[in-house]
Formats: C-alpha cells, sequence, structure tokens
C-alpha cells in the first residue's frame, strides 16, 4: 500500500532541523530530503535529564552522518527534576545558538497535529487565553510544516519506509500532564471523530484569527512600546484607553518580547490593573519573571535581576 505525508514547499536555504530521535523528527528529515534546495544541519539537544540520553544523541548523530548532513550537539544539565518549561527554553536557546551560527534561514521542528491538539488542551487548564489554542504554527523562524500530519499517520509512514526511531521512556509517564493529556484523554476523544474534529477546527480558527491580529497588534506595539533589552516602556494613558481585549494583548506581546514567552492571562490581567491603579512610583512582580513599575505617563516593565 502507498502512502506519503506531503510537506509545503520549503524555500531553498541552510535549515537546522530539530531532531530528538523520536518517530516524529525522523521522518520529518527523511521527508526533507526529498526538497533537494535545502541545506540541512541536524541539531540535537541532550537535556542531561534522563541517564539513558547520550544513546539517543549518538543515534541522531549516527543518523546525520549516513545522511550525509551536518551535526551539531547541545548539551544540558537539566537533572531529572528539571520542568517541561524549563527543557523547552533550553532546548531553543541551543537551536536557536545554530541557527545564528550556520546564517540559517529557519531552525524546522517536527510537530504535528495530536501534538497541536495536546498543546491546546494543556493551554486549555493552565488558562493562556485564546492564543494558547493555537500556540503551535509556523513562523518566519520556526517552521512545522507537519502540523497536517497525525501521529498514526507519521508512524504508519515511519514503518512503511523501515526506518528507525528511539523511543523516550518518559513519554509513557502518565504523571507528566502531557503525557496524561496524549495516553488518557486524546484517545477517548478520538474515539469520538465529531467531538476530536471539533477541536482541529478550532485549533484552525485560532491560527486564522492570529492571522488577522496580528499585523495590528505589531502597528499598536511599535505606536505605544518603546525600549530594547531588559525594559519595556508602555504608554500607560494610550494604554488603558484602549479596549481591555487590545490591552491584553499589547501586554502579552510585551511579554513576549522581554522574556521570550507568554503570561498566564490572569497575570497579565493584574498587569493592567497595575496599570490603571497605581500611583507614580509603586513596584508590582508578576510570577518571579519581570518587575513593573509606574511614572505618571508610562507603565515601565523590566526583567527580574536574578
Amino acid at each position: 500500500m502507498s502512502f506519503t505525508i506531503n510537506l509545503p514547499v520549503i524555500p531553498a536555504g541552510t535549515y537546522i532541523v530539530a531532531v530528538s530521535g523520536g518517530v516524529d523528527s525522523v521522518v520529518l528529515l527523511h521527508l526533507l530530503q526529498h526538497q533537494p534546495q535545502l541545506q540541512l544541519v541536524v541539531a540535537h539537544f541532550d537535556h542531561g535529564i534522563r541517564s539513558a540520553s547520550s544513546n539517543d544523541a549518538q543515534f541522531v548523530e549516527r543518523l546525520a552522518k549516513d545522511l550525509g548532513l551536518q551535526f551539531e550537539l547541545g548539551l544540558g544539565q537539566l537533572g531529572a527534576g528539571a520542568s517541561e518549561e524549563t527543557a523547552r527554553v533550553a532546548r531553543y536557546t541551543f537551536l536557536h545558538e545554530c541557527r545564528k551560527k550556520y546564517h540559517a534561514a529557519a531552525i524546522i521542528a517536527a510537530h504535528h497535529q495530536d501534538d497541536a491538539i495536546e498543546t491546546m488542551l494543556i493551554n486549555l487548564v493552565r488558562g493562556t487565553g485564546w492564543r494558547g489554542l493555537g500556540s503551535l504554527y509556523s513562523h518566519e523562524q520556526l517552521l512545522r510544516p507537519m502540523l497536517e500530519a497525525t501521529k498514526d499517520e507519521i508512524i504508519s509512514y515511519a514503518k512503511m519506509h523501515r526506518l528507525t526511531w528511539h523511543e523516550d521512556e518518559t513519554n509513557s509517564d502518565s504523571k507528566i500532564l502531557r503525557n496524561y493529556i496524549r495516553h488518557k484523554v486524546v484517545p477517548r476523544i478520538k474515539m469520538q471523530p465529531n467531538k476530536y474534529g471539533t477541536l482541529v477546527d478550532l485549533y484552525k480558527e485560532q491560527l486564522s484569527l492570529r492571522q488577522k491580529i496580528d499585523p495590528e497588534l505589531k502597528e499598536q506595539f511599535e505606536r505605544l512600546v518603546k525600549g530594547e533589552g531588559g525594559e519595556m516602556q508602555i504608554d500607560r494613558y494610550q494604554l488603558i484607553m484602549l479596549p481591555s481585549e487590545v490591552s491584553y494583548e499589547l501586554l502579552h506581546e510585551t511579554m513576549v518580547r522581554l522574556v521570550g514567552s507568554r503570561l498566564l492571562q490572569r497575570h497579565v490581567e493584574r498587569i493592567l490593573l497595575f496599570a490603571k491603579t497605581a500611583k507614580a512610583g509603586k513596584t508590582f512582580v508578576v510570577s518571579g519573571k519581570v518587575v513593573c513599575r509606574t511614572t505618571k505617563s508610562q507603565l515601565i516593565v523590566q526583567l527580574c535581576e536574578t
């Protein structure tokens, strides 16, 4: 039986391919071989969380060598208790360093449709707002060309092409929220295809909404927010005069540029309330990451000192 996964055509150039050694990234790398206009660098980050993780690194290095591709290895020492967020930040820091080293156009990651739905459900529980429902998407520096493919399709492709991969034993640990959703929640939803299809449609609707909102948000940000590095200054009067939904988005974007990730919705709501009510000279620490302070005309947001 013939079976394939159709990737979008990626513009010619150099790209960093994030390869963990699992089936998703192995299939991604195999598919990218069919686009000869690409110069690929295989990048693997060993988080230093699992004792057997060095085996994954050796496997990926052999795979890259067999394909005649450049290999980059990043070594972390995060320890067994590291959170998913800590691991993600360390991994993407390494990947972006590789992108700069090779002057690559972008990073290519192996996220697929199941990942998108799992992330949507996790963010729904965490209260990250509407953007959390569509947080996995492709953008200029990070391509995710397999988002239309399901996990079942990826496994079928790997078996058909007799690919080999490494299984991360921690992926079966249901004490981890993502694994619990992957192994306990999503399979139950998939038993009712209409309900699962509704989640997929919701995810795609959020991506469409993002495409419409982001250009407007960029315009507002450039008009109202100044600063760079570890400090941003926001026009306080203009911020509080905007509709609340627009103010929330502006603050979320400020946090992304300042700390590299969005805050929970409740934290952003507290920042907006602080901007509206605090007297000049007051300070407010948010989630241990940033400190806000007010002047008569500005809300100043700074990275917390470590």
